[in-house]
């Protein structure tokens, strides 16, 4: 966000959580747009703008959402649910047990990022109002909307691809914030919270593949855009 700020001014950038008071037509009239909303709310806002996404490996990120979440003070759901409950019962959460009302962290857990990148925050589609094979096929396909799709593995690499684009400096120095101190390896874990991992991120793995692939096969392509969307 401070290299979005130092090219479209303190004023002109709106992120995280902002959308939610603004609303679509709010966000439309911010130079760069970026945040926690999904690809439903974001659609009508990528027209004449340079769109990017940022995906990260599903697993490493279920990891640090429990442990990130644990160390915060805040009083939210998702804060409160990973200071009461271990590692493997955070993860039970996102099942949707038959004859049962999913919780509420489930669109946190189960395949964050396809149901994102399909429907998502800010839209009328919930994570259960479709099968995940069409949630999957839907993600996907709105994939292909984004100018550049990033990696958080690669972080500055792709920022410096994205922010030539726009217009700014191709050198990019990043800096690692909300970094969880003593946070387990995956190769610490038990076989039950690996198996676990697993099952909650099964899309999303298949969808971070697929990206990757995506991304690879197409040339990077120069475009100077008055306006830019990011979708996290």
């Amino acid at each position: 966000m401070m290299m979005a700020r130092e090219r479209y001014g303190l004023d002109g950038v709106m992120s995280h959580g902002d959308f939610i008071s603004l609303g679509r037509e709010g966000c439309s009239r911010y130079p760069f747009v970026s945040g926690h909303f999904g690809y439903g709310f974001a659609e009508p806002l990528l027209k004449g703008r340079y769109a990017f996404t940022f995906l990260r490996d599903p697993v490493e990120r279920l990891i640090s959402l429990y442990w990130f979440s644990r160390a915060q003070t805040g009083d939210n759901i998702l804060y409160n649910a990973a200071k009461r409950f271990s590692f493997d019962e955070f993860l039970k959460l996102g099942r949707c047990l038959e004859g049962e009302a999913s919780h509420p962290l489930r669109p946190q857990i189960w395949n964050n990022q396809t149901y994102q990148l399909a429907h998502g925050y800010g839209s009328n589609v919930g994570i259960d109002d479709c099968e995940p094979k069409t949630l999957l096929s839907t993600a996907k396909r709105n994939l292909r909307s984004f100018d550049y799709i990033g990696f958080t593995e690669t972080l500055s690499s792709d920022a410096a691809k994205i922010f030539q684009s726009i217009g700014g400096s191709s050198t990019v120095t990043t800096n690692k914030t909300n970094v969880t101190e003593r946070r387990p390896a995956l190769e610490h874990l038990s076989s039950c919270s690996v198996a676990l991992l697993k099952e909650m991120t099964e899309l999303d793995r298949e969808l971070y593949a697929n990206a990757q692939a995506y991304q690879q096969s197409r040339p990077w392509r120069w475009w100077m855009p008055i306006r830019s969307t990011n979708i996290v």
